[in-house]
Parts: structure tokens; sequence; C-alpha cells
């Protein structure tokens, strides 16, 4: 597995994220965000039968890292109405269901905003602030919103099959492995920008 094993943890997340949406083979679905657990999430639903996938990330390398990868259509929140974009996709219909994994509450608008009547988002990334949505919203498209913490420890076993077996190829997002001296201009500092060209880093230490 090589690397792959330093990255089964976080594969756990973003499968989480995904399976708590009711996702079926056949599925289309959006992630909001294409950090590491939203690529993650983007091959996770590949690996897992989906139709269509649908990934929105205003960064401008992080939808260069995503397209790379070739299992999604990939939009920009910032040129294009996400929303529309999806329904147009869809025959009209919008996504069946969206993790949201950018934590931001433009994130959370779109995923809710893309999903079809009676779909399903999940809020995977972690809100450090509070996040106004509309109520009325979720009533009147019957729409939920559910909320995922980390994954089922059980779950361990079945990640590394898929990730054994290639079926998961989860070191397709790693960046690179950076030495611990430089983690944190090599690390933090690159991970924190918006603007940023890392999407997932390993740390070697020794």
């Amino acid at each position: 597995m090589g690397v792959g094993r330093a990255l089964v943890e976080p594969a756990a997340v973003a499968a989480y994220g995904v399976d708590r949406t009711g996702f079926t083979s056949g599925d289309s679905v959006l992630i909001t965000g294409a950090g590491p657990i939203g690529a993650l999430a983007a091959l996770y639903a590949h690996a897992s039968g989906a139709a269509q996938i649908f990934v929105s990330e205003p960064n401008a390398r992080r939808r260069a890292l995503l397209d790379a990868l070739g299992v999604a259509t990939v939009l920009d929140p910032m040129a294009e109405d996400v929303p529309e974009v999806v329904r147009g996709l869809t025959g009209g219909i919008g996504a069946d269901v969206a993790a949201e994994c950018s934590g931001s509450e433009a994130g959370l608008a779109t995923a809710l905003g893309s999903l079809r009547s009676h779909g399903t988002a999940t809020q995977v990334g972690l809100h450090v602030r509070p996040a106004t949505i509309d109520p009325m919203a979720l009533s009147q498209r019957d729409l939920s919103l559910v909320g995922t913490w980390c994954y089922p420890v059980f779950d361990f076993p079945r990640i590394i099959s898929l990730v054994a077996t290639g079926r998961f190829p989860v070191e397709r997002v790693l960046t690179e492995v950076i030495a611990v001296d430089d983690v944190v201009t090599g690390g933090f500092d690159r991970l924190l920008d918006p603007e940023g060209d890392a999407q997932k880093l390993l740390v070697k230490v020794g």
C-alpha cells in the first residue's frame, strides 16, 4: 500500500461523508471543496459507482489537481453558477447527494442549492464559525442536511481493502512528502494559503 497506509484515516473521513448521504451506485454527487477530503471523496464516489461527480472549488491550483484525477466535472464557483450548471448537467433535476467538504458558508449554500428535491447533503468540512442557511429552502424542496463526525472505526478494514485493491487510489491526492524541519513554511503556510498549491502533504520524520 505504500503511502496509502498514511492516508487511510482521511480516506475514511471522506468515505463516511459520502456514505452518510445515503449514496448508492448510479447517483450523481456534488462535492464542495477540493482539499484532501474533497479529493478523496471524489475518488471514493468514483470507486463506489457514481454516475456523475461534480466538484466545486475556488482555488485554481486545487481545481487543476482535482481535474487531473479524471473522475469529476470540476467547477469554479467564482465564475460559474454551480447549482445552475449541475442542474443543466443532470437534466434539470440537480445532484442526488452532496458532500460539503470546504467548511465554508458558501460551500454549504452551493451544496444545498445544487440538490434535487428530496436530496441529502452531509456537512463533512468543519466550520470554525456559525453558518447561515435558509430553513425554508430545506422545507420547500424536502432536503436533508446531515452532520458527520470523523468515521466509524470499524470501517477501517473496508477502506484498507479498497485501497489495497487499487479501487480507491488514495495516493493520487498526495502533493508531496516534506521533511519535518520544513513543516511550517513548506507545510502549514502552503495549506493555509487560499491560493496555495498543496492538496495533501505528508511529513517524513527522521
